[in-house]
C-alpha cells in the first residue's frame, strides 16, 4: 500500500500554447540528467496518456552532515542527495505534485520547459477554503478524524444544529483554540455523532481524514494538500509505473473537478 500527498496548480503559456503532451514526454526522455554535480536534475519513469504526462522529477538537494576531518575532528559538511518528486501534468494545464523538501513544482516546470521556446506562468493552489473542506467532509462515506479551528465562529451550511449543541460549541470556542476528534483504531464514523456534527457545522475544518467507498484512506488539509493511499498488484500489471500514473491521474482529476470546478 502506497500513500502520497499531492498539491495542485495551473500552468499557462504566456506567449503561445503549451507544447503537446507527447512532445513534452519525449523531451523529458531526451534530456536525461542535466546540471553540474550538486545541482543535477532529471525526469525518470516518464509515462504519457491521452490527456496527461506523468514522471518522477529528481533533483539534488543539499543537507548538512557531521563528518570526521583529516585530524579526526568532527566538522559540519554539506552533502548532496537525490530527492524524487512525483509530477502530473494534464492537457488543460492543471497539474499535481507530491512536494518534497527542497523540490518544488517550479523546479519540475522549469525542467520540463527548459528547451521549449515557451514562456509560462503558474498558479499554485496553496489552500482549500471552508466551502471546499465542507464539501469533502459531506461527500465522504466514513470520516475518521477532523481538526477544527475557530470553534463556533462560522455559520453552518445548510442548517443549524440543536440549540443545546450550539451552546456547547460556542462555550468550547471561548476556552479552546482548536479541537481534534478521531476514531483512533476503531472502525467507526464521526459523521454519526450529533455533537461532532455540531462542531463541524459551526467551526473551520482544517483537516479531514476519511475512507472512500472502496475503503481507501483520503485526507484533505486546508494547506492545499490532498493525501490518499492506493495499491498496485505487481503480479497483475505489466507496468507498475503506468498503473500508478493512471491511478494518480484519475484521483487528481476527481479532486480538481470537485473542489475547483475544473473539467
Amino acid at each position: 500500500m502506497s500513500r502520497v500527498r499531492f498539491r495542485f496548480g495551473q500552468v499557462d503559456a504566456t506567449d503561445r500554447s503549451l507544447p503537446q503532451l507527447e512532445l513534452i514526454a519525449q523531451e523529458l526522455e531526451d534530456l536525461g540528467t542535466v546540471g553540474e554535480s550538486g545541482n543535477r536534475k532529471s525526469a525518470r519513469d516518464v509515462r504519457v496518456g491521452d490527456d496527461y504526462v506523468y514522471f518522477r522529477f529528481v533533483k539534488e538537494v543539499p543537507r548538512d552532515v557531521s563528518v570526521f576531518d583529516d585530524e579526526d575532528d568532527i566538522i559540519e559538511a554539506k552533502q548532496f542527495i537525490a530527492r524524487s518528486m512525483r509530477f502530473l501534468l494534464l492537457d488543460n494545464g492543471n497539474y499535481a505534485f507530491a512536494s518534497r523538501r527542497g523540490v518544488s513544482d517550479v523546479d519540475a516546470l522549469n525542467h520540463m520547459f527548459r528547451n521549449f521556446d515557451t514562456g509560462y506562468e503558474y498558479d499554485r493552489y496553496d489552500e482549500f477554503d471552508l466551502e471546499q473542506m465542507r464539501w469533502f467532509y459531506k461527500n465522504r462515506e466514513k470520516v475518521r478524524k477532523v481538526k477544527l479551528d475557530e470553534i463556533g465562529d462560522h455559520e453552518p451550511n445548510p442548517s443549524w444544529p440543536d440549540d443545546d449543541i450550539v451552546e456547547m460549541v460556542e462555550e468550547t470556542g471561548i476556552e479552546a483554540d482548536n479541537s481534534i476528534f478521531s476514531v483512533g483504531h476503531k472502525n467507526n464514523n464521526l459523521k454519526k455523532v450529533d455533537m461532532i456534527k455540531g462542531f463541524v457545522a459551526l467551526s473551520f475544518l482544517s483537516f479531514v481524514r476519511a475512507r472512500d467507498t472502496e475503503g481507501n484512506i483520503q485526507e484533505l488539509l486546508d494547506s492545499g494538500r490532498f493525501g490518499f493511499n492506493y495499491s498496485v498488484d505487481e503480479e497483475e500489471v505489466e507496468d507498475k509505473e503506468e498503473e500508478e500514473s493512471r491511478i494518480i491521474r484519475d484521483t487528481a482529476i476527481g479532486v480538481l473537478r470537485n473542489l475547483f470546478g475544473d473539467d
